[in-house]
């Protein structure tokens, strides 16, 4: 069994390691992890001001990555903070390698590649567009909810958008499971769309060695979300990540409900530990909601995997039955948020 410290990485990153015109002492370390196909030329990686967000190892900018003198990829770049410790430089090295072993997949924020830059070290990721879902589902209220009466929706939501949004989750997920990653912070705000508005997995976790991980850390962790066996025993598996899947689907159905809202974190725990469920979305169909029960099984091992629910849910994509109907939001009863 094996120990992981959580990670939190930001939504794109971009990664480059390069020639360096002095003896740098650690320069073999990124070497050894960086050189191959995923290694960027320097020359070829423009940074931008546009600050898109800081993770835990420091800044994400946006930039751009320049495959020919015709085409500019945009891309988010991270770089490590000056005075970053040595446990936040081997997670640094390690979040590369777990980038690396993802590879591509439409419905996942892949890795663009890596460099080494005087001393700094950069990740750079496919950078995507509109942002994450939790946000666009909260947009898609209406606009006369006090909360959002000023923001832009970027396009109608509809049903058929809804369940396209979980699937193409389970997708992600999937592609992870196979390649024996656990996410292990899975929720509607590390989801993101791009311009098409498909959604690809962010923020996914350690590479699994074994069936379970054990978390020692005491960093602040996702508890909404979290798996009873996560939340009370610190253990992470693929059938953990199934569970914060289902409450990922009440958030979409919600349009971005905060889950236990209400609740504080002892008050939750507590009732989880009874076998409290949160109650079906009133404009959620049984079928859909039974989906989400299945997932919020107590034993993992009769939870689904992510390959029966990508089945389930394009089934239900290509029937004409309303599992979630929008039109019954329109007095705006929408689900709490925080």
């Amino acid at each position: 069994m094996y120990t992981i410290h959580f990670l939190h990485i930001s939504n794109l990153i971009v990664v480059h390691v390069l020639q360096r015109s002095y003896q740098d002492p650690e320069s073999h370390i990124y070497e050894q992890v960086v050189c191959g196909p995923w290694e960027l030329n320097k020359y070829n990686l423009v940074l931008t001001n546009e600050k898109l967000g800081t993770g835990q190892f420091g800044m994400v900018k946006k930039g751009y990555f320049k495959k020919d003198r015709e085409h500019r990829l945009p891309v988010a770049v991270k770089s490590l903070r000056d005075n970053a410790s040595e446990k936040d430089k081997n997670d640094f090295m390690n979040e590369l390698n777990i980038l690396k072993k993802v590879g591509q997949h439409p419905n996942v924020v892949c890795l663009v590649g890596a460099c080494h830059i005087q001393g700094t070290m950069y990740l750079a990721m496919e950078f995507v567009k509109n942002g994450d879902l939790r946000s666009y589902l909260r947009k898609q209220r209406k606009a006369k909810h006090n909360l959002y009466a000023n923001t832009k929706i970027i396009s109608p939501v509809q049903q058929t958008m809804l369940l396209k949004f979980a699937l193409d989750v389970s997708s992600g997920l999937n592609h992870l499971a196979d390649k024996q990653i656990i996410h292990r912070d899975l929720a509607a705000r590390n989801v993101l769309l791009d311009e098409n508005l498909t959604a690809k997995v962010a923020d996914f976790g350690l590479s699994k060695h074994e069936d379970t991980y054990v978390k020692t850390s005491n960093t602040r962790v996702p508890v909404r979300w979290m798996a009873p066996e996560s939340l009370f025993n610190a253990l992470y598996t693929t059938q953990s990540d199934v569970w914060s899947f289902g409450i990922l689907l009440w958030e979409i159905a919600t349009l971005g409900g905060t889950p236990y809202h209400g609740l504080d974190t002892q008050q939750m725990c507590n009732l989880l530990k009874q076998g409290f469920r949160m109650r079906r979305p009133e404009n959620c169909d049984p079928s859909l909601y039974a989906m989400m029960l299945q997932c919020w099984n107590e034993k993992p091992e009769c939870r689904p995997c992510f390959s029966e629910l990508m089945m389930r849910l394009q089934r239900m994509l290509d029937d004409s039955q309303v599992y979630m109907n929008i039109e019954i939001n329109e007095g705006n009863h929408y689900a709490e948020i925080k």
